[in-house]
């Protein structure tokens, strides 16, 4: 995954404000993605410029898919 973000840091799926968790980790960011690793787990991460820069900080991974449904409530 980290590979794939350092090439392509839009490789994962857009996800739309309004699905955003309600949670202090979601509160600072102003752009969500999320990156399926395998079937079941998912990490969400943000993308920001710094300069010349592209940062990608990746805000949680969930080890199962019943945990980002938990969080993500879909």
């Amino acid at each position: 995954m980290l590979d794939t973000l350092k090439e392509r840091p839009d490789a994962g799926d857009h996800v739309s404000r309004h699905l955003w968790p309600k949670t202090i980790a979601y509160l600072e960011v102003n752009n969500l993605f999320r990156y399926e690793i395998d079937r079941a787990m998912r990490a969400s991460y943000t993308i920001r410029r710094d300069e010349a820069k592209i940062i990608v900080r990746v805000i949680e991974i969930f080890q199962d898919h019943k945990s980002y449904e938990k969080r993500f409530h879909y």
